[in-house]
């Protein structure tokens, strides 16, 4: 394989260097590294040999120029990640700022893979969301979701898994979620908030996982809340079964009964409230849905008579 001016994004902090992985960075020219990352690789093998090699920045922008300096000399170049640099990390960015044909990426496991492993639990049913908005707090990334978004996607998904920082931590999540309870306690009866019940809540804090002094701790948000975490750590969210089935019998009909999979179509006239059968009629529902074709995101506005029937 043609070698020649590529960027070669390896993946650290759990498992040995392959053979592959480990050629390359002993012949590579120049090792770029993040301060966390250039700590981790001490503990490798190969440190020893390539220490001089090493370039550590903590800044991307000013990483991906330092590396173009290098492509220019035609050097080669090995760019250190963490874990699965295509889980949320450095990889995506590499292959946008140097295209598709000039990076290749050689993984080690991601940090939510070592999470479920640690605590034995299956993850393809997981919703995977990252918070970890970068370290520079002045130019920090826009994320697909925030810290208020957590109490509906765990309501939706009923397991989620979350890479932290240092702003959006563990506590500050527990916080959020005890807060749900608060404001479940203040509403009228028969409405509940998307995590009305707490008790029933499991959170999992996986902290510095691939170092000598990994800790795994469980317990309620309320628990959690009140303690502080190193990092780097991971959050695994889950509700417990018990918990979703009694909340989707527990509420009235139109009163936000949902599951993870179900999804409500074609409630009967005894469902909505309407004055005197002035409503629109169920086939005509029916077919005014179909035709609208909603998308799976976004806002759709109905203005209409307020018996909220479609």
């Amino acid at each position: 394989m043609q070698t020649a001016n590529k960027i070669f994004v390896i993946g650290i902090g759990y498992r040995p260097l392959d053979e592959r992985a480990r050629e390359i960075v002993r012949s590579s020219e120049s090792i770029f590294a993040s301060p966390r990352l250039a700590e981790v690789f001490k503990r490798y093998d190969e440190y020893a040999a390539v220490q001089d090699k090493i370039t550590v920045i903590n800044n991307v922008d000013q990483t991906i120029q330092a590396i173009r300096v290098e492509q220019q000399k035609k050097r080669k170049v090995v760019l250190l990640a963490s874990g699965d640099p295509q889980f949320f990390g450095i990889g995506r960015r590499a292959i946008e700022e140097f295209g598709i044909d000039a990076v290749e990426l050689l993984p080690d496991l991601s940090s939510i893979q070592i999470a479920f492993a640690r605590i034995k639990e299956p993850w393809d049913d997981a919703f995977l969301i990252s918070l970890h908005g970068g370290p520079d707090r002045a130019r920090r990334r826009k994320l697909p979701y925030e810290m208020r978004d957590i109490p509906s996607l765990l309501e939706q998904h009923g397991k989620i898994a979350v890479l932290t920082d240092k702003v959006n931590n563990p506590s500050v999540i527990a916080t959020v979620i005890a807060r749900s309870e608060t404001t479940t306690q203040s509403q009228p009866q028969g409405i509940a908030s998307p995590l009305a019940r707490n008790d029933g809540i499991t959170m999992i804090v996986c902290e510095r996982l691939g170092y000598p002094d990994e800790k795994i701790t469980s317990g309620t948000p309320e628990e959690i809340a009140g303690m502080s975490f190193s990092d780097p750590n991971v959050v695994i969210l889950k509700k417990s079964e018990v918990t979703l089935h009694s909340r989707e019998h527990s509420l009235p009909l139109g009163a936000g009964r949902s599951r993870k999979s179900e999804v409500r179509f074609g409630l009967r006239e005894d469902e909505i409230e309407h004055e005197r059968g002035m409503i629109t009629k169920d086939e005509v529902r029916a077919a005014t849905i179909h035709k609208l074709r909603l998308p799976d995101n976004g806002v759709f506005w109905d203005i209409g008579a307020g018996s909220g029937s479609v």
